[in-house]
């Protein structure tokens, strides 16, 4: 073979394996840009599932519930009065009679001062909050579960059983509660315990303020009763107290916690009231009403010593308006209205 024909032979190679790395590198920049592709694809995939997912009623609650402000600070005032009423104790002694610490006023030992015999305000205080919030407590649950019982019932079976239960209920509403509780604190004298008191005071409330969530509960019930699952239920024979549990209950409990929360409020004024007027707790107990009459004795008390009612007066602002805001926070999360905003 001459040497001009090798020279054709090895061109003709070179042109065919450039050729064949032009061609590799043209596969190779295909399969790169498939796999961006599929990458991409399988990315706006994800994001329309998730953009397609349904969220449960419950994660929507709460969704719009902590997106309000107002509702956050609600959550976090309760927090440090639940903190300060329950944990704090456990670090400090009990409030002991010192008549050489009358009335000093708030310092680094006693961050809120002393009252007339000497005792440490900030200890009663936390005491106080203790008693105020277990009675709130116990009288909004004997009261929501009455609600409960008279409200379903009452919507449920409507006619001439619902009848009788408004007519009573509407006893109950107008009946005088200011005056029963002047009554009994008179008939009761000093011979009644501290815990039989607040026992009666607890039971008082309770009793009484069960009648607008009764009527609440009646009038959802009026409409759910007549839904078709309902009647379905009703028709294959289930027990009605099946129904009213297990059916109707479930579907008006966002109704009952924002009432009870909202009645959470009220009561734990209301027993600040009572024993500010003389008729709740007594000494030695303490209550936030109690400490506040206290330092509200006389007009040279409240000039002189403000921090005896300033102290008890703002952990029941604090308190009620937490309890409020985290009520209202917890209507309007429910409030289907808002849901669909």
């Amino acid at each position: 073979m001459s040497k001009e024909d090798r020279n054709f032979k090895n061109k003709d190679l070179d042109e065919k394996e450039l050729e064949k790395n032009s061609k590799d590198k043209r596969d190779e920049l295909s399969v790169e840009e498939q796999r961006e592709l599929t990458l991409q694809r399988q990315q706006e995939l994800a994001a329309q599932e998730r953009a397609d997912v349904v969220i449960s009623p419950a994660k929507l609650v709460w969704q719009n519930f902590k997106s309000r402000k107002i509702t956050v600070i609600g959550m976090g005032l309760f927090a440090f009065v639940l903190f300060f009423v329950f944990i704090v104790p456990f670090f400090q002694s009990s409030p002991e009679v010192n008549s050489d610490l009358r009335y000093l006023a708030p310092s680094w030992e006693f961050w809120m001062g002393n009252d007339a015999v000497g005792r440490d305000v900030f200890a009663r205080v936390t005491i106080g909050g203790r008693i105020s919030l277990y009675v709130g407590a116990m009288a909004t649950l004997i009261s929501t579960i009455i609600g409960i019982i008279i409200g379903s019932i009452s919507g449920f079976y409507s006619g001439i059983v619902d009848n009788i239960l408004q007519r009573f209920t509407e006893v109950v509403r107008s009946f005088p509660f200011l005056p029963l509780i002047i009554t009994l604190s008179a008939a009761l004298g000093t011979d009644v315990s501290e815990d039989m008191r607040i026992f009666i005071v607890m039971l008082i409330l309770g009793l009484i303020g069960w009648t607008g969530l009764a009527r609440l509960l009646r009038g959802q019930i009026l409409s759910i009763r007549e839904q078709e699952y309902i009647l379905a239920a009703r028709a294959v024979g289930i027990k009605d107290f099946n129904i009213i549990t297990k059916h109707i209950i479930p579907n008006v409990v966002s109704i009952i916690i924002v009432s009870a929360t909202l009645s959470f409020a009220s009561n734990i004024l209301v027993e600040s009231g009572l024993s500010f007027l003389g008729f709740g707790v007594q000494e030695p107990g303490a209550s936030w009403g109690l400490l506040l009459r206290q330092g509200t004795s006389n007009s040279s008390v409240i000039q002189n010593q403000p921090w005896l009612w300033f102290f008890p007066g703002l952990f029941i602002l604090l308190t009620v308006l937490s309890v409020n805001f985290i009520g209202d926070g917890l209507r309007d999360a429910i409030d289907p209205k808002n849901n669909a905003r």
